[in-house]
Formats: structure tokens, sequence, C-alpha cells
């Protein structure tokens, strides 16, 4: 990492030399999110999100092009990414409802088919009994072990309605507590992401707290005001139990890597404690430290740490450990 940035450094030193105007971070990256938004799911299923990210980069740009280092400047190139980044990651959930919606009418479909089937094979075994009741008509000498063979024929064909009705039922209240329960977590998802940074990731739902609101510099015990956000969190934890979840304390790259590291582990635990304090079973959350190895924006700068500083509560997909 740091060879790629003595290597990029004397280039960047070059182009400004030259005149070349190096565009601040934030506004590339909102390009290039936006890019991926409107050529992925976003561009089809969520064109008002889309289209609130274009504003907001259109805004960052007719600022750059009036002044390129202004405060103003770097302030709606953050905002243009963070709108891209949410226009991104809403036509992704889009797509994921779009594909549930269209698994479940697959399932139903499936389930119509088999019950056709069942149909007409009862019909079928119908028609044989009918058949060999003309048959007892016709044949005064077998009567008694032509009734044996029709109770007993009569009797399986109570138990297959009674096995096709109990496994109908069955398949309907899977299906509905199915619905229920992805219905109940996605309108938690969707509340949390109108208060704080949500997006999906492959590894699941990512919620990104900043470090600012729930720690003091350099603590790791949760201040009062982190209550709220971590209650909502909670809250809506809870009501995704068919996942577990991962925190994840991260930090800016001041200091040693081993106190980071250590700082990280604890701010994650603290948190892990207060969400189970708060309801969210023990057994499906745990808490890591990542120190300041997986940065999400340039340590170099003072809002790039500050980015850094930060809390992520990953949901993971379903049946994952």
């Amino acid at each position: 990492m740091m060879r790629r940035v003595l290597t990029i450094l004397p280039l960047v030193m070059i182009l400004e030399a030259c005149g070349v105007s190096i565009p601040p971070k934030d506004l590339v990256d909102a390009r290039a999110t936006y890019k991926r938004a409107e050529e992925g799911p976003a561009g089809t299923l969520q064109p008002a999100e889309l289209h609130t990210a274009k504003t907001a980069l259109d805004e960052a740009e007719a600022a750059y092009a009036k002044d390129e280092k202004s405060p103003k400047t770097l302030d709606l190139a953050y905002v243009a990414l963070r709108k891209a980044e949410w226009a991104e990651a809403v036509g992704a959930m889009a797509a994921d409802q779009k594909r549930k919606v269209a698994a479940e009418a697959e399932a139903t479909k499936l389930q119509k088919e088999y019950i056709a089937r069942t149909e007409k094979e009862l019909g079928k075994t119908k028609g044989e009994l009918g058949k060999t009741k003309e048959d007892l008509g016709k044949t005064k000498e077998d009567l008694g072990k032509t009734k044996a063979d029709l109770g007993k024929a009569s009797g399986e064909l109570g138990k297959t309605k009674e096995e096709l009705a109990a496994e109908k039922k069955k398949l309907e209240e899977e299906k509905a507590a199915r619905i229920a329960a992805e219905k109940k977590a996605q309108e938690a998802k969707d509340a949390l992401a109108k208060i704080m940074a949500v997006k999906e990731e492959s590894r699941g739902t990512v919620i990104t707290l900043s470090g600012s609101v729930l720690f003091a510099s350099g603590e790791y015990k949760l201040l009062p005001s982190a209550q709220e956000s971590l209650n909502r969190v909670a809250d809506a934890l809870k009501n995704m139990a068919e996942h577990t979840f991962v925190i994840e304390g991260h930090t800016d790259n001041v200091g040693k890597d081993s106190v980071n590291q250590e700082l990280s582990r604890k701010r994650a635990e603290a948190v892990r404690d207060y969400l189970v304090v708060r309801g969210v079973p023990a057994d499906m959350i745990k808490a890591v430290g990542k120190g300041s190895a997986v940065p999400v924006a340039d340590n170099k700068t003072a809002e790039g740490r500050a980015n850094n500083r930060r809390v992520e509560i990953i949901v993971q997909p379903e049946g994952k450990k």
C-alpha cells in the first residue's frame, strides 16, 4: 500500500506542476459509484434515488468547476458519493426483493402443479374403485374378498386426502411464516437506512456507525448519546431472527498498530455487549477488531481519518454462521 502511495505521489506532483487538476477522491469515487448505480438495478428499479444521486453529483461537479479545492467542493463531493452509494445500495436491495418475489411465485406454481397431479391421481383411484364395485355385482362368489379390498382402498384414499391436506397446510404455513419474516427483516433494514448509513455487500447488509457518535477519542466506553442510535439498531436486529451478526471495530492509522487493534476490538465488544443487553441473542452476534487494516477513506486527511474511525454491523446472509 505504501509503495503505491509513493508511486502515485510523484505523478500527482507532476500533474499539479503541469496545471492538471486532480479532482477530490470523493468526487472521483462519486462518479464511479453513480455510473455503477446507473448501469445496475437502480437504473430501472430505483430511478428516484438515482435522480437524487445525479442531482448531488451535478452540484459537486459545478462546485468543482467553480473552485476545485474549496470546502464547499469537498463537502458536495462527499454528499454526492454518499447519495450515489445509497442509490446503488437501494437498487441492489430492490433487485434482491424482485428475485425473492419471483422465487415465491415459482414456489406457488410448483405447489399448484403438485396439487393438480395429486388430484388427478385421486380421480384415477376413484375410477378404479368404481370398476371394482361393478365387478362385485358380477362375482358374488368373490364378494367377501372384494369388499375387503374395497375397504382397504377406501382407507388408503382417506389417508391420502388427509396427508395431502396436512402437507398443503404445512406448505402454506411455512410460506406465510417465511414471507412475514422476510418482510419484517426488510422493514427493519429500511427503517435503519433512513437514519444511518446502510449498504449491501457480498458479506451481507453493512450498517456503519461513526466512531465519534459512539465513543470519546481514544476511549472504548460508550457515550450516553450513543444509546439512541444503538437502541434503534437493536430493535432492528431483533426482527432479523434468521440472521447472524458481526460487529467490526475500525480505527484510523494514527498511533501504534497494536494499540489501534486493541482499541477497535474493545469498541466492537462494547457495542456487542450493549446490543445483547437490549435483547439481541448473544449466540447470534460476535465482535472483532480490525484496527486500521480496512480503511474506507484516505488517512492523509482529517475527513478520511474520521470516516475510518467507525463501527460496522454486518447482517450476514441467512444460514451463514
